[in-house]
């Protein structure tokens, strides 16, 4: 087995580091209003762990987790059920799929970004007058 580089050694703290007893990422992970999102929790967990502990490269992790052997893995727990009040009605997760996959949603109508090409009314109205004006 060949000695952990530094970036293998600031994943497994990562991976190791207890976000359950972190009052201080629990109050903040409350805010998250899609927090039932394993990915958007995760990224959370980095931006957390990177201003308490120092910012480590997220897409590297990611692809040292995805090769790390399954036996080295901890189990692994679904991080949807450690927040109070996951998982959420399939609709809600429905929405959350469709924002972050950028799809669009069926019942929201698409609004073209373009100005109106008919020619403009003319007004009909007589102007006011100015408060200086007299009758």
């Amino acid at each position: 087995m060949e000695p952990a580089t530094a970036a293998q050694r600031i994943f497994e703290e990562f991976d190791s580091y207890d976000f359950d007893s972190d009052q201080a990422f629990q109050q903040g992970v409350k805010s998250i209003s899609n927090h039932e999102n394993a990915q958007v929790l995760s990224k959370a967990k980095h931006f957390y762990y990177s201003k308490i502990k120092g910012a480590f490269d997220y897409n590297a992790y990611l692809q040292w987790k995805a090769e790390k052997p399954k036996n080295e893995q901890p189990d692994e727990v679904d991080e949807a059920s450690m927040v109070p009040g996951a998982p959420y009605s399939a609709p809600f997760a429905e929405v959350v799929r469709k924002i972050l996959n950028n799809e669009p949603f069926d019942d929201i109508r698409q609004i073209p970004e373009q100005l109106n090409e008919n020619p403009p009314s003319v007004s009909t109205a007589k102007a006011p007058k100015k408060p200086w004006e007299q009758d």
